[in-house]
């Protein structure tokens, strides 16, 4: 009893000892649209706006929690925010060299909100934590290693990177790529192309106009009544996919573990090759098959031939089915 008091009355003390410090930080500088935004912190959520005014705007906030005041001043110290503008290009910075070991019990979170003329392009990095852009016009670059990503109306290429969140992208123009992981990826409606790739989670795109690639280890993979092509692979779950008209370029839909039941308005021309090592074929169009048609497999054109449809199962059934309109 003596040792389990002792021990507690030492762990109190330790924790007694821990303290918080917070700072903050506001600044304006001039910036006519058609710039660039970079960001470059240490740690913190960044969440990135437009407004009609010429300038850049920014309002940040910074807690952190080491074992003495002592430690922590030091700490915000070492790592100041600026910001800058030089040529069109607007950074703003909170980074120490080097970076910094992680001290058990410590806690640490910022918050940047900036504003931005929306004729912007936008390179964002953080450490550990989420980044949210909404409106821009024009390139997007986001990474960080520890946190959610978010992209709303942008109408320029995206490019998100996360070591450890989901990701999401609304109404997106441009050249999307998105990449996590460890979570989902979601992207609902928007054009041109998207890219989506996860190690651990599923992917749902939605009524997307362009080319879109799905790819992830540990998930199921949703394609929407998406008009282009279509490309997705899974090595652990289902694929369900639609096209909003017709097969007007190729689609690849392929998974080791699930089923996948491929979508396709009713008068559409396609070719179609369908294989599964673990189920069947079923198909409610009527398919010209070359050669003898085998429970498993189906080769053949639908509506005269056209595009190639590619689907491959190892562990499920293949549904090729028309597609009820709205």
């Amino acid at each position: 009893m003596k040792t389990f008091l002792l021990l507690f009355a030492t762990i109190s003390l330790a924790t007694a000892t821990w303290a918080t410090s917070t700072d903050s930080f506001q600044k304006r500088v001039p910036a006519a649209p058609g710039g660039k935004l970079v960001v470059d912190v240490d740690f913190g959520r960044i969440e990135v706006r437009t407004h009609d005014g010429d300038e850049v705007s920014v309002e940040a906030s910074r807690t952190v929690t080491l074992r003495s005041e002592a430690q922590e001043t030091q700490f915000l110290a070492d790592r100041p925010i600026s910001l800058t503008e030089n040529g069109g290009v607007v950074s703003l910075r909170s980074r120490k060299p080097g970076g910094w070991k992680w001290l058990f019990g410590s806690k640490l979170e910022a918050n940047y909100v900036i504003q931005v003329p929306a004729a912007f392009a936008a390179t964002l990095e953080t450490r550990g934590g989420g980044i949210h852009v909404t409106g821009l016009k024009g390139t997007v670059r986001a990474k960080t290693s520890g946190g959610g990503l978010r992209f709303s109306t942008i109408q320029g290429d995206v490019h998100g990177h996360t070591s450890g969140g989901t990701i999401a992208a609304d109404e997106c123009d441009g050249e999307i790529v998105l990449e996590t992981s460890g979570g989902t990826i979601d992207v609902s409606g928007g054009s041109g192309s998207v890219q989506a790739d996860t190690s651990g989670g599923s992917i749902r795109i939605r009524e997307f106009k362009g080319h879109a690639h799905a790819e992830t280890s540990g998930g199921t993979i949703t394609l929407d009544r998406v008009k282009g092509g279509l490309k997705a692979s899974t090595s652990g779950g289902s694929i369900q996919a639609s096209l909003n008209g017709s097969v007007s370029d190729e689609v690849e839909l392929e998974t080791s573990g699930g089923s996948i039941t491929f979508r396709v308005a009713e008068g559409s021309a396609f070719e179609l090759d369908a294989e599964t090592s673990g189920g069947g074929v079923k198909s409610e169009f009527t398919v010209e098959a070359e050669g003898k048609r085998k429970r498993s497999q189906v080769r053949g054109s639908v509506n005269g031939g056209g595009k190639l449809v590619t689907l491959r199962t190892s562990g499920g059934t293949i549904r090729v089915r028309k597609l009820e309109q709205p």
